[in-house]
């Protein structure tokens, strides 16, 4: 039988290998990106025609690499990263919460991005006081053919975010809860009369 979603999307764990991401006191980004994606991945995999990890293991991927994979598959990207601030900073005590990065605030990603953060939401982690966040220059967002949107899933510099973000049961829930979000935003679509395959 076909999934009902004719939709292929690439997950993307971000960082891997050498490139460890963000750590703070013990955590490393790289890890709970890996988590977070597979678990999506596999929550996403019965329903879509095509779910794409870019890495499942730990090791290192150029982002360019990571653009090209989606794009030849014609697929959607989803980036999959934790966010911190550097311990100097003046807003470390405020900022806390998961971001939706994207190329511009009309893209279709962005919309796929408030479904998702509302998701995570679902699961204890708040939306941050920016939410969307124009990024157009970062390269997963720019190189990629097809909509793109990179999921900051919390701030790892926040000792109530890092609570979540290191404890492994919740990255499961997280990537679950991203997964929730993606066919919600294709259901929505289909109501909306454009089909799962348009957007």
């Amino acid at each position: 039988m076909a999934p009902p979603y004719d939709f292929a999307i690439c997950i993307d764990a971000g960082h891997g290998g050498h490139d460890n991401g963000t750590t703070v006191r013990g955590f490393r980004e790289a890890d709970a990106n890996l988590d977070i994606a597979g678990a999506a991945v596999d929550a996403l995999a019965a329903d879509v025609r095509l779910v794409l990890p870019t890495r499942v293991t730990d090791h290192f991927l150029s982002l360019e690499a990571r653009a090209r994979m989606a794009n030849a598959h014609d697929a959607w990207m989803l980036s999959v990263h934790c966010n911190s601030l550097p311990l100097w900073s003046r807003w470390i005590s405020q900022a806390r919460g998961a971001e939706a990065l994207v190329h511009s605030y009309a893209s279709p990603g962005a919309a796929l991005g408030r479904v998702v953060l509302a998701e995570l939401r679902g699961v204890g982690m708040p939306t941050s006081s920016q939410g969307i966040v124009e990024r157009p220059n970062l390269a997963v967002l720019k190189l990629t053919k097809r909509p793109a949107v990179l999921i900051e899933c919390g701030y790892a510099s926040s000792g109530a975010d890092r609570d979540m973000l290191d404890d492994k049961a919740w990255r499961l829930r997280a990537g679950v809860a991203i997964a929730r979000g993606v066919l919600g935003f294709l259901a929505a679509e289909v109501v909306r009369g454009h089909g799962a395959a348009a957007v």
